[in-house]
């Protein structure tokens, strides 16, 4: 050190070292202090738990069904299979003006459409009711408009603007509750479509399921319907001009292909599907659900255990004031915030004896 160096250099190099100290983590005190509070995480845990619990039996529990369908598989005794008939009923249907794409792509478009939400309105006036229960009057069977301080507000600003206070659910209503709470989706590979829905009475889960799946095959069948009967009608117009043999026998398998199409449209029971899973009655809720609900528990239950002991170690609480009596005697640590000083024990000073004589 030369003369003029009076030790101030040092000063930075100082300030560095306690700079590096404010951000070292001392991860044994960290764990010590987190063993020590493991009474308070227990209680907070068992706390969130009983909260969940609470939660659990005073909820309405939901049930979920759900069905799985998949495209008809084709009927090797099925006349329309054929590639001559594939073929020919292609020609009649440009010759018709017709352009019909596959029944199961149909069925699948009509499942989200507004189209099937008006007929559910219109075919099944049981339906609205029960979706819309707030709304309904069942001892009046009838609509009314339900008070709340928010609709209250809503109506009251729908009144201003000029727009319609209030009206009973009609099909477009229906639509946007279909497209939220019912489940459509597709594997891209097998092109299964399963459908689900989670309700408080599982009956009308599993009734809901079939009306929206049964409703959708039957438009479907009632398109093909208006075209095979088309198809038909052209094909015995045919017959009644001149025409060659080789030409009448085609015309006449044609004719009986639609003839056998019609019939097929007639008998089965589904018509663009095959119901691979009916729509299952649930017994078990699906929520809440137990498991859930314990994970719920334990993983919020631990931060807010975390949370409450650093917040008690802020405060200098004394860890070992919270204890159990147990067969083993359990020793917990005393923590104290890092930079505070704590005064060192005081020595007691024992009085030396006093003898009869000094006494005296």
């Amino acid at each position: 050190m030369s003369d003029y160096d009076d030790g101030r250099n040092a000063a930075p190099q100082e300030a560095a070292v306690d700079s590096d100290k404010l951000f070292t983590l001392d991860f044994q005190k960290i764990l010590s202090t987190i063993l020590g509070g493991w009474l308070v995480i227990a209680a907070v845990g068992l706390a969130v738990t009983l909260l969940l619990g609470v939660y659990a039996h005073i909820t309405s529990p939901y049930y979920t069904s759900a069905m799985v369908v998949r495209q008809k598989a084709p009927d090797p005794a099925d006349a329309a299979s054929s590639p001559l008939a594939k073929l020919t009923s292609g020609l009649t249907g440009g010759l018709l003006g017709a352009t019909a794409s596959p029944p199961y792509q149909s069925f699948t478009q009509l499942l989200t459409s507004p189209d099937l939400a008006q007929r559910l309105v219109k075919d099944h006036p049981d339906i609205m009711p029960r979706i819309f229960y707030w709304e309904w009057d069942s001892t009046k069977k009838a609509w009314y408009m339900p008070w709340s301080p928010s609709n209250a507000v809503k109506y009251a600003l729908k009144g201003l603007l000029g727009g319609i206070v209030w009206q009973p659910p009609t099909s477009d209503d229906l639509l946007v509750f279909l497209q939220d709470y019912v489940t459509v989706s597709q594997d891209a590979t097998t092109g299964l479509v399963t459908l689900s829905y989670a309700d408080m009475d599982p009956k009308f889960a599993r009734h809901l399921l079939n009306v929206m799946v049964g409703e959708a095959d039957q438009m479907v069948r009632e398109q093909d319907r208006i075209q095979n009967t088309q198809r038909i009608a052209y094909l015995q117009q045919e017959l009644q001009r001149p025409m060659t043999q080789g030409e009448q026998s085609a015309v006449i398998g044609l004719l009986g292909n639609e003839y056998y199409q019609k019939m097929i449209l007639k008998a089965d029971r589904f018509y663009s599907i095959d119901e691979i899973q009916p729509a299952n009655l649930a017994i078990i809720p699906s929520w809440p659900n137990p498991i859930i609900l314990l994970a719920i528990a334990v993983v919020v239950g631990g931060l807010l255990g975390l949370l409450a002991v650093w917040l008690l170690y802020r405060r200098n609480f004394d860890f070992r004031k919270v204890q159990i009596r147990t067969y083993w005697k359990i020793r917990w640590p005393r923590f104290r915030r890092a930079g505070r000083a704590t005064a060192a024990p005081v020595p007691t000073q024992h009085a030396a004896p006093v003898s009869a004589q000094h006494a005296q």
